[in-house]
Parts: C-alpha cells; structure tokens; sequence
C-alpha cells in the first residue's frame, strides 16, 4: 500500500470512527481509530505532531465508551488516554 493509500485509509477510519462516537457506537469507534492510529504510526512515525488528531478521536471514543459503563462517569481510563498521548508525541512538550 502506497504512502498516499494508507494516508487515505487512515482518513476513513477516522470519518468513520467520528461518525461512529455521534452514533454512541463507542466500541467500535475505539476499534476504527486504533486501526487509523496504527497506520498513521507504521506510516509517519509514532512522535509526529499530525498524530494528535487521531489521538484526540482515540480519547474521546474512550471517554464516551468508558461514560457508558460507569453511568456517566468518567473514571481514570480517559486520563490515561491523555498521558499515552502525550507520551506518543514528545515533539510537543516543552521544557
């Protein structure tokens, strides 16, 4: 698979997967991006900036799944979704 393939794989996972969290389809966005988020890995590098968008959709869908099984509550799943994120991307943290 080309470079620009995988790019627009990656695209429609992502379309699907935002669609999929406004469907309350939670299990399976978080099963979209992940896929999005290894391709975008395999193809750009796990610290590169670009991934934040997809790490912001993993996050969500994680908060939105998460919500559901605590009856509105968000326990610290979600926050560690953010600190793996952050850990992914050290291009962005400043010192």
């Amino acid at each position: 698979m080309s470079e620009e393939e995988m790019a627009e794989r990656a695209e429609r996972l992502e379309r699907e997967a935002h669609d999929a969290i406004a469907e309350f389809s939670f299990e399976n966005a978080v099963r979209l991006v992940r896929e999005a988020l290894a391709i975008r890995e395999a193809s750009q590098g796990e610290g590169h900036p670009d991934l934040i968008c997809t790490l912001s959709l993993w996050i969500e869908a994680l908060a939105g799944s998460t919500s559901l099984k605590t009856h509105g509550r968000r326990p610290a799943l979600a926050s560690g979704a953010l600190r793996c994120a952050g850990s992914r991307l050290p291009a962005l943290r400043t010192s």
